[in-house]
């Protein structure tokens, strides 16, 4: 129920729908001062989500950091 590997993948795939909504934005040529840098935020924030779980040394530190994530 909470695996690491479904934190990774939703982490992820938010990243990648911000970077998208950017993207769409920008070719629509609506950009306003603000959401290109809440959704670059949001982007980053989620990656850096899953790279920091990826990141434990061993499995044990990877379920920590999720559960602490879920908690």
């Amino acid at each position: 129920m909470y695996s690491a590997s479904t934190l990774i993948r939703n982490s992820y795939g938010a990243g990648v729908a911000h970077a998208d909504a950017l993207r769409r934005l920008v070719h629509a040529g609506e950009v306003d001062p603000q959401s290109p840098w809440t959704l670059m935020r949001g982007a980053l924030e989620n990656f850096a989500t899953a790279v920091w779980i990826l990141g434990g040394n061993d499995r044990t530190e990877r379920r920590r950091r999720t559960l602490a994530l879920w908690a």
